[in-house]
């Protein structure tokens, strides 16, 4: 009598295992779910690349005013090609000057094979 409830014991445990595993069935349908998911996706897919290929895209460029052109062909050379008359050297303030002579900014070389480029 002793062993009859150890036994039963083991018996509801096993029975719970058995409820909690899914039987083998169960596994080939889960599979089957699975692959017929992906065949759906990939026809999907291939159905979004048939319409993106068939799909023609047209670049329409509006008719230009060509007064407007004009105006801003004079604008831009006004503005890019404007240089200053009567300019003067401007010197920096006192803490800029010694800030790059604290960095060797100021000691340049002017033989220095390497600076030699932008003086000629």
């Amino acid at each position: 009598m002793g062993n009859k409830p150890v036994k039963e014991a083991e018996q509801e445990q096993k029975g719970i295992y058995l409820k909690i595993v899914p039987p083998l069935g169960m596994k080939q349908e889960q599979e089957k779910i699975l692959l017929e998911f992906k065949q759906e996706a990939e026809q999907e897919v291939k159905q979004k690349v048939k319409q993106e290929q068939e799909e023609i895209l047209l670049k329409i460029v509006p008719p230009l005013d060509q007064a407007y052109i004009r105006w801003l062909v004079r604008d831009l050379k006004r503005v890019h090609g404007f240089t200053p008359t009567k300019t003067c050297a401007v010197t920096p303030p006192d803490h800029y000057i010694e800030y790059m002579r604290l960095n060797g900014w100021l000691d340049v070389d002017l033989d220095d094979p390497d600076l030699a480029h932008l003086f000629k």
